[in-house]
């Protein structure tokens, strides 16, 4: 486990997905949902849609959470999403030092959780 457990659940309520992508899209309400044009690709009518939790264009077929999104919009991967979400929401700098450094550091890390838990049973 890259991250401590319920860090992303935590993240994603820090970070609501209809703020995050009313910086990039103009947003209006449709119901429970809101619609706008979508990021990704040309359009001249709505059909990118924001739920709860996740997004989905029903044009080009994008779709996702708010890590997804980030990663798309600010061309990042997945470790360098969550930090710029967790410095969005001010929680960043404390928390960065739960994230690997690269992929060797991150499957050491697997290697410990996997020797404390055998060492346990």
């Amino acid at each position: 486990m890259l991250y401590p457990s319920g860090f992303i659940e935590e993240l994603k309520a820090r970070n609501p997905i209809e703020n995050v992508i009313s910086r990039y899209v103009e947003l209006k309400r449709a119901g429970s949902n809101m619609v706008g044009l979508c990021p990704f690709h040309s359009e001249r009518t709505p059909s990118f849609t924001v739920f709860q939790d996740d997004f989905h264009c029903f044009g080009c077929s994008a779709g996702g959470d708010v890590i997804t999104f980030v990663m798309r919009m600010e061309n990042l991967e997945y470790r360098d999403a969550v930090a710029y979400l967790a410095d969005r929401c001010g929680s960043g700098r404390e928390l960065i030092g739960y994230f690997p450094k690269s992929r060797t550091d991150a499957r050491a890390q697997l290697c410990h959780e996997q020797d404390s838990r055998k060492s346990i049973l």
